[in-house]
């Protein structure tokens, strides 16, 4: 009786250690603060340093990646449109951050992809961003904003 008792004990304080700490990570990853809209926040990142990267990792959780694009990479309000609608036809990154006014622009993966792949994705859609770019006519540009461009306040338009 004493052994079973023994068992039951020791079960039930695992148990609990395991829930505890579970509770403590939960915990620690809910008290990860990601408002890209909050000016305070994006003081926190406006040293970080891009070099000749489109994107940097900047923050990691126990589930997400966080990055920020640099925006002042690309040379017209069209480029950057073309981008984000690059990006919204991908599975890896999640824009998270729709305020392309900015200079640098906040995007989520999961921690299931390897940050060297989503950094490489950037880039690979920057580069077909700019390939797309130099083979479309000013006119077809325009065009195309006409019907692409929803990041324009309604005020503007």
């Amino acid at each position: 009786m004493k052994q079973k008792s023994f068992i039951y004990t020791c079960f039930f304080l695992s148990l609990f250690f395991l829930g505890s700490s579970g509770l403590i990570v939960a915990q620690h990853e809910s008290e990860l603060w990601i408002a890209p809209s909050n000016p305070d926040f994006r003081a926190k990142y406006a040293d970080v340093e891009f070099g000749e990267a489109i994107a940097v990792k900047v923050i990691e959780s126990q589930t997400k990646n966080y990055f920020i694009v640099d925006l002042t990479k690309f040379n017209s309000r069209f480029e950057k449109i073309w981008y984000i609608n690059l990006v919204f036809k991908e599975e890896k990154i999640v824009n998270i951050d729709p305020d392309i006014a900015n200079d640098r622009l906040w995007f989520q993966a999961s921690r299931q992809y390897d940050e060297s792949d989503v950094l490489e994705l950037f880039a690979s859609l920057k580069e077909k961003t700019d390939q797309v770019s130099l083979k479309m006519t000013l006119q077809e540009k325009k065009e195309w904003m006409v019907k692409n461009d929803k990041y324009q306040q309604r005020n503007m338009r």
